[in-house]
């Protein structure tokens, strides 16, 4: 598993751009969270990218369960530092594990059961 370190890099960046504009089309969400993550994965939503802290990454906790996972599943899946993670993270107190997740949005028709 590779290792990011710098606020810098783009994977960090990608993170702290979609945190800040959302994609208007929602094709591409910011998952923050063990729960997000996973559901989305079951849900059929494809993971472009997932980021473990440091802390989070190692042992049998929930978010490293997660992280094999998506890595057996064929998912890019990265540690980063905890300082590293707290920059890619929306919210104030980071779960540990956050992912990048695409999803082809659904229009009203199929919503309503009209497809």
């Amino acid at each position: 598993m590779k290792t990011i370190s710098s606020r810098q890099n783009p994977i960090v960046q990608t993170f702290r751009q979609l945190a800040r504009t959302p994609d208007p089309t929602g094709a591409r969400l910011l998952l923050d969270g063990v729960h997000l993550v996973r559901e989305a994965r079951e849900a059929g939503a494809e993971i472009e990218v997932a980021a473990i802290a440091a802390s989070r990454s190692r042992g049998d906790g929930e978010a490293a369960e997660v992280g094999r996972r998506l890595e057996a599943q064929g998912a890019t899946v990265l540690r980063a530092t905890d300082q590293a993670f707290a920059a890619m993270s929306p919210v104030r107190a980071p779960s540990g594990i956050g992912a990048i997740a695409r999803r082809r949005p659904a229009d009203a028709g199929e919503i309503c059961g009209r497809a």
